[in-house]
């Protein structure tokens, strides 16, 4: 998978779930997305897209830049930017109208041409501070 092709999906809506024409998350009922090892922190491809669809109405600016990827086999490893300006209520922080900036890092496995597995790590400790930051 090219650079190009991963900052497609990261700046689409969708995120990293599906382009326009091209889905590049397996349809397999294999794929798998986490954010941790405990019971309840990884889920399949549909929840995936309901999770990111719901940050991205959560979010309507959200952005993802790519400032770096690596590949070492059948993975790519995207250290990213988050941005954006909740338009309500986010982790329980009322609106303000406040932006935040946040890292992001994904770990997406490659089968067939396709992301098959995603771990995602971002900072939500420091968004919930700068939308909380008087």
């Amino acid at each position: 998978m090219l650079k190009s092709e991963l900052a497609s999906i990261k700046s689409s809506r969708n995120i990293s779930i599906a382009t326009s024409g091209r889905p590049l998350v397996t349809k397999s009922h294999n794929y798998e997305s986490c954010s941790g090892y405990l019971p309840g922190e990884c889920w399949g491809r549909e929840t995936s897209i309901k999770l990111v669809s719901n940050f991205a109405n959560s979010i309507p600016d959200m952005k993802f830049n790519i400032k770096e990827v690596l590949v070492a086999g059948d993975r790519v490893v995207v250290r990213g930017g988050v941005t954006g300006t909740p338009a309500g209520e986010l982790f329980g922080v009322p609106h303000t109208g406040k932006s935040f900036r946040i890292m992001a890092l994904d770990i997406q496995t490659i089968r067939d041409g396709k992301i098959a597995k995603t771990f995602h790590m971002e900072n939500r400790l420091s968004a919930l501070g700068q939308l909380r930051a008087k």
